[in-house]
C-alpha cells in the first residue's frame, strides 16, 4: 500500500518460518504471527558482491563506487576497522599505485576518497593521468579512465594495529617490489 511505502526494505520482523526454502512468503493470513522488531534508518542494500575475507579483497572502480555510495554495512565496517597497504593497478595498461592507510576509519576513509574525488584520490601522479582522459574521452565514451581503476588489499593491519611509521615503511617495501616509482604511478 502506498501509505506505507516508506517503510519498504526498512521494516524489520520476527517470524517463524516453516522448514523449506530459504525465502519466506507472507500471505495476510499470517499478518497476526508477524511482530515488527524495528524499522532501519536506511534501507536494506543487497550488495551485489559479498564480502571475501581480507585477503581476497580486489574491486573494480565502479563496485567501490557502488559500495561507497550505497554506504553498504559490512563493507564500511570491516574495512573501517583496518589499515592496510593497497594496490591500484590500471587494467588499462597494467601500470601500479600503492599507498597505505593509517587513519581512524582506515581503508573506509581513503578508498572514499578516491571514489569522491573520481578516482584521484588527491594523488598528483593520479590527478595527472586522470587529467590525460580529457574532454575528448568523455564526449567520445561514456568509460571514465577511472572505469580502468582495480583496488586491492596487499597487506592488512587488523585492528588499526601497527603504528603509522611501520605501515608507511610495508608501503616503501611494496613499491620496491613492484618498482612502481619507476614503472608505475608512484612518484614518492
Amino acid at each position: 500500500m502506498e501509505i506505507y511505502s516508506e517503510y519498504v526494505e526498512r521494516l524489520i520482523v520476527r517470524f517463524k518460518k516453516k522448514q523449506g526454502p530459504k525465502q519466506a512468503k507472507l500471505s495476510a493470513d499470517n499478518l497476526a504471527s508477524i511482530a515488527v522488531v524495528r524499522i532501519s534508518e536506511k534501507k536494506y542494500i543487497n550488495a551485489n558482491r559479498p564480502f571475501p575475507g581480507f585477503n581476497s579483497v580486489s574491486l573494480s572502480f565502479q563496485e567501490l563506487e557502488y559500495i561507497i555510495h550505497a554506504n553498504i554495512d559490512n563493507w564500511r565496517e570491516l574495512l573501517s576497522n583496518i589499515n592496510a597497504v593497497y594496490c591500484i593497478t590500471d587494467m588499462s595498461n597494467g601500470q601500479l599505485y600503492v599507498g597505505s592507510t593509517y587513519g581512524t576509519n582506515g581503508v573506509w576513509q581513503r578508498w572514499s576518497c578516491y571514489v569522491n574525488t573520481h578516482g584521484d584520490g588527491g594523488n598528483v601522479k593520479l590527478k595527472e593521468i586522470l587529467a590525460e582522459d580529457g574532454i575528448y574521452n568523455r564526449i567520445c565514451s561514456d568509460k571514465r579512465k577511472a572505469d580502468d581503476f582495480k583496488f586491492t588489499l596487499l597487506e592488512v593491519f587488523y585492528n588499526r594495529d601497527g603504528n603509522a611509521d611501520y605501515i608507511r615503511k610495508r608501503e616503501t617495501y611494496w613499491k620496491e617490489v613492484f618498482q612502481t616509482r619507476s614503472f608505475g604511478y608512484n612518484g614518492n
